[in-house]
């Protein structure tokens, strides 16, 4: 096995994982509670991350729940909008993908 595959492997997180990283800061773990309740990706995001990332679904409640959880207001006539959390620093992205068809995509990282 060559490096590279060690370090890609070693970089995935079972779903327990990459919750439980969430727990340590109080916003973030209320982002991924609101999350949870939202939608049933989480699972597969975590399971199809690359470079540590999830990419996660956007709606008009999860850009409401990171405006409460974050405090980051994402004007939705934005292309992109890059934040971290105030608490634990940890980055998120929003971007839209293609402007034309409202097709946006929203990206936390797994561990801060």
């Amino acid at each position: 096995m060559t490096p590279a595959k060690r370090t890609s492997q070693k970089e995935k997180m079972d779903v327990g994982e990459a919750a439980a990283s969430f727990v340590a800061c109080p916003r973030c773990s209320y982002f991924l509670s609101g999350y949870l309740l939202l939608h049933e990706d989480f699972d597969s995001a975590v399971n199809e991350s690359t470079d540590g990332w999830l990419l996660l679904s956007w709606n008009r409640s999860v850009h409401l729940l990171v405006q409460k959880s974050f405090g980051s207001h994402i004007y939705m006539n934005l292309d992109s909008f890059q934040g971290i959390c105030l608490e634990c620093q940890r980055p998120y992205s929003y971007q839209k993908v293609e402007p034309e068809t409202e097709m946006t995509s929203f990206k936390v990282k797994i561990v801060p």
